[in-house]
């Protein structure tokens, strides 16, 4: 089984490395350290006023936010490449300035319970990785629900063919989309609660998926089909 994850910030205190506990990920992108050994910056930004990118590393395990914010000013950053912290180079990225997710909005910092976050803006799927699956794979993810958003997703796989994972949270259902067995499945739950933040969690392997909001299970019937059109 390959985990795939999608981690929010922590606090500093007691700080713990979470790919330390739980090695062998195939990918994994958070706003703090994951892994003791990595030793590359959180995220690539772009602010609105030049155009200009740079890298943001780690300060004391969790985002340099001071670097962030005086690099950006007064105006907009946006997250160009989230950095992957496997160890297997699997950066998530997102080239389409319009559809880059925000990370400062007018000088601001996005943050969740005080803690640097991602906002999601558009329609698009913000980033795009070379993950491949097909089957025998875990995602984990944490995400507020989007009422007002056809974004279901924070990350997905840049293959015209569909073969990678995608899966997240919109107009309060859980969508998901994935590979099994070589077929390109797709498919979304009943209503779940709206506006909450949500820890997310889908597992596969060769012949189940099983789907989790808040380590409840939510029944999402999958339909054969085609790769949505944003993976080509």
């Amino acid at each position: 089984m390959i985990p795939v994850g999608i981690l929010t910030a922590a606090a500093t205190s007691s700080f713990i490395f979470l790919l330390d506990q739980y090695p062998g990920a195939a990918a994994a992108y958070s706003m703090r350290k994951l892994r003791s050994a990595y030793i590359g910056p959180a995220i690539r930004v772009r602010r609105d006023s030049d155009n200009t990118q740079i890298d943001i590393n780690f300060v004391a395990n969790v985002l340099d936010t001071t670097t962030l914010l005086t690099f950006v000013g007064v105006g907009n950053g946006f997250i160009t490449k989230w950095y992957d912290q496997s160890g297997n180079s699997n950066d998530a990225v997102q080239g389409t300035n319009s559809s880059q997710p925000g990370i400062v909005n007018l000088g601001v910092l996005l943050t969740e319970n005080t803690k640097p976050t991602i906002g999601v803006v558009g329609t698009s799927l913000p980033f795009t990785t070379n993950i491949s699956a097909d089957t025998n794979i875990s995602i984990f993810a944490a995400q507020r629900t989007k009422t007002t958003t056809s974004v279901g997703s924070v990350l997905g796989h840049n293959d015209p063919g569909g073969s990678g994972p995608f899966f997240g949270i919109y107009n309060n259902f859980y969508n998901l989309n994935i590979s099994l067995n070589g077929q390109f499945k797709f498919g979304n739950s009943s209503t779940i609660v709206g506006t909450l933040f949500n820890v997310l969690n889908t597992i596969v392997n060769s012949t189940n998926v099983f789907n989790y909001v808040n380590d409840v299970a939510v029944t999402v019937p999958l339909s054969n089909g085609s790769a949505p059109s944003f993976f080509s």
